[in-house]
């Protein structure tokens, strides 16, 4: 899946998932209930960098 011009593995979107699951968004219950496109416009929100930033920490 690609984000702005950045190719998003399904490793990655998992990876982003966790990430999710483990802060405990106050507007999130379920971080298995989002779609691939809710997580990664969730990181581009929410992670300092954004989702480049989150690609650049993890890999």
């Amino acid at each position: 899946m690609k984000h702005h011009n950045i190719e998003v593995s399904a490793a990655q979107i998992a990876e982003m998932r966790a990430w999710i699951a483990d802060c405990q968004w106050a507007d999130i219950d379920n971080a298995g209930e989002l779609t691939d496109r809710e997580v990664i416009a969730g990181i581009g929100r929410h992670f300092d960098g954004g989702v480049a930033g989150f690609l650049q920490t993890t890999t």
